[in-house]
């Protein structure tokens, strides 16, 4: 068995049992206590964790299919690991554990078949990789709000996240889900300071990463 195929497997563990564990935390997260994370919000939680997952699964999928795809990709497909597999430790408590390990060990060994490749790629592409964990940033700040703030923080956090990578596409496209996904956000929880702050680093590295990127 590849090193390759080693991570697919363990990322679609690591996926299917965090679906489990959201959907567990989403019924009965009232009921588990310390085992859901103690959340004010346990449905709502469960729910978002039930996403992540879904996005790690997806990411271990397209390894499996694609084996042998360039840095550029094995560095995307370990962040769409890796992220999942830490900002569930923040939604589900214990339930997380396995899963999150799964999903860590994955994007590990993912990167770890071409780290030097991967590193240059990341490198290169500095300014996207930065725009994206601080929409990582902007989910993980909410994980305790009400439900219509989780769900606000998630979209905002996911069109930050892919603006820097539809660069390539029409710039105004990027430029709109750099916006749309930072200021009304920022006004929604400006009493925070942490949130307009998390935004503003996000538009500016954004912003760079569309600056690089090429011409139109």
């Amino acid at each position: 068995m590849s090193r390759d195929q080693a991570a697919a497997l363990a990322g679609t563990a690591g996926g299917l049992l965090g679906v489990a564990a959201g959907l567990t935390a989403a019924v009965w997260g009232d009921r588990l206590g310390a085992w859901a994370g103690d959340k004010q919000d346990p449905t709502t939680l469960g729910l978002f964790t039930v996403a992540l997952s879904a996005v790690a699964l997806a990411g271990a999928l397209l390894l499996l299919r694609d084996r042998g795809a360039g840095p550029g990709w094995r560095a995307a497909v370990g962040a769409g690991l890796l992220l999942p597999g830490l900002l569930g430790f923040t939604t589900v408590g214990r339930l997380w554990w396995i899963p999150g390990a799964l999903l860590v060990l994955a994007a590990g060994s993912t990167v770890c078949v071409a780290p030097r490749a991967v590193g240059r790629a990341v490198r290169d592409r500095w300014a996207g990789v930065l725009t994206a964990a601080l929409g990582a940033c902007l989910v993980l700040v909410a994980v305790d709000a009400s439900a219509p703030l989780v769900a606000v923080a998630a979209v905002s956090g996911g069109l930050v996240a892919a603006a820097p990578w539809v660069a390539r596409g029409p710039r105004r496209l990027a430029t709109a889900m750099l916006l749309a996904g930072t200021l009304p956000f920022a006004a929604l929880t400006w009493w925070t300071l942490v949130t307009p702050a998390i935004a503003l680093l996000s538009l500016t590295a954004g912003f760079t990463a569309l600056r690089t990127s090429g011409p139109d």
